[in-house]
């Protein structure tokens, strides 16, 4: 646009880049793409939005998906371009569609390939104190995580391989013949301990096992404990957890007591493997007397003793 300018007896021309009209600006009324508001702008600026929160509410829902993995809704990032809600759900989509798809089968080469990197990393020092700081952390955090694993598995009818047969079978047969140094029983040895003093082999029972002064040993329940003592009261001879009888390849029996050439062992709770090694034991050993003392022999014990036996528990 081409202006002409008068200056005294001068004429100037000069080019203007822009010109706004504010007498002649018209305004029209917008109606909200989100909430139906309607709002008067001029026509030069009018919005799809009256407002910026109904612009960011528009994004959103444009952003609005649903999981492919876990069926949840969620909003997508700004590049609108994922499909599940979280990285859990992308790493078990990924797995799914690799198992449908039959590239979930890896190589010889692939398998020795990650076999190798991962004793590389995880044999520094740096990555086993760090994954030994995790773990420590995670049951600081939720005691329960262990009691909560077990019980996972158990409900879904899949238990950990070193409980099932073969896998006790494996674990039997990889210890079988095996000889340890002296510093490897020292440090056993001293291992067994801590975890006699932290309880950690009493964290999927309620029995309170430690070392009771008043015996002068440890015992892994009250129970037990209170046994002992009823048989010192009655004078006679006994031993704790003195034999272990081999019942099968993968499974062992320990009674608690020996008493005068009469085992006994106390149960509270019988659980599957501890009814199947009575049964066994039974089968395998008919010469071995064996008594079971169950919560209500236990209670009648407790009925004549308790008051009799100052360090009854």
């Amino acid at each position: 646009m081409t202006w002409r300018v008068y200056f005294a007896s001068h004429v100037h021309e000069c080019t203007i880049l822009s010109v706004r009209l504010t007498m002649n600006e018209r305004r029209i009324t917008v109606k909200c793409a989100v909430c139906d508001k309607e709002s008067n702008w001029p026509n030069s600026r009018a919005r799809k939005y009256c407002s910026k929160e109904c612009k960011i509410k528009e994004n959103e829902l444009k952003r609005t998906k649903i999981c492919i993995q876990c069926g949840k809704q969620f909003i997508d990032g700004p590049r609108n371009l994922s499909k599940n809600c979280s990285r859990e759900c992308i790493n078990l989509f990924s797995v799914n569609k690799r198992r449908v798809n039959g590239s979930y089968v890896m190589s010889e080469e692939q398998k020795e390939k990650i076999r190798t990197t991962a004793i590389e990393m995880y044999s520094k020092d740096e990555m086993k104190e760090k994954i030994s700081k995790a773990v420590k952390k995670a049951n600081q955090l939720d005691p329960t995580i262990k009691v909560r694993s077990q019980a996972t598995r158990k409900a879904n009818g899949q238990p950990h391989w070193t409980q099932t047969d073969d896998g006790k079978k494996r674990m039997s047969d990889m210890h079988k013949g095996r000889k340890h140094s002296e510093e490897s029983r020292r440090n056993m040895s001293l291992g067994a301990q801590k975890r006699n003093r932290t309880k950690r082999e009493t964290n999927y029972t309620s029995a309170r096992g430690g070392r009771r002064e008043d015996l002068n040993m440890y015992f892994r329940s009250c129970w037990e404990a209170n046994f002992a003592r009823i048989m010192n009261f009655q004078g006679k001879v006994w031993e704790y957890e003195p034999t272990t009888f081999q019942l099968e390849n993968s499974l062992s029996y320990t009674p608690d007591f020996l008493v005068e050439a009469k085992y006994y062992e106390l149960k509270g709770r019988m659980s599957e493997k501890s009814q199947k090694q009575l049964d066994l034991m039974k089968e395998k050993h008919p010469e071995i007397i064996l008594e079971l003392i169950d919560w209500r022999a236990y209670n009648e014990l407790e009925k004549d003793y308790k008051n009799l036996i100052p360090a009854w528990e």
